[in-house]
């Protein structure tokens, strides 16, 4: 009867921990820029995911289009860098991302590397569109 209990009380207590846990969930990430000089490279944690896209008007969550007009990247719940390069592979950008996403939590603490960088963010649900300048 005591290793039932045991087992019991073991199982609660894991089911528990799962459940409080941080992480475990995506998000969907957009990237774009207006800087139409390019092309500019998008890198993420030195992975190179492509090239950034010039928009002239800031798409949005939902639009049927938004995997056209930008650079689509699924980001886990976990610390991301991303980075913009040139032609010449100079960063030009340099940002730290610390995202926090499970069912009962979302943060997103984002820090600029670079004095000359600037970002917007316009999230919605499990979206999120930047606007990358530098």
């Amino acid at each position: 009867m005591k290793i039932i209990f045991t087992l019991l009380c073991a199982s609660f207590f894991l089911l528990f921990l799962s459940h409080c846990r941080k992480g475990g969930s995506t998000m969907r990430g957009y990237f774009w820029t207006r800087k139409n000089n390019g092309p500019y490279y998008l890198y993420i944690n030195d992975t190179l995911k492509g090239t950034l896209p010039y928009q002239e008007q800031p798409p949005k969550c939902g639009d049927p289009d938004l995997d056209q007009k930008t650079r689509f990247v699924l980001l886990t719940s976990s610390t991301h860098y991303i980075e913009v390069r040139d032609q010449q592979g100079k960063t030009l950008l340099l940002e730290k991302y610390e995202l926090e996403k499970n069912e009962h939590h979302f943060s997103l603490s984002v820090s600029m590397k670079t004095p000359n960088g600037r970002n917007q963010h316009v999230i919605s649900g499990n979206c999120s569109v930047e606007e990358i300048g530098f």
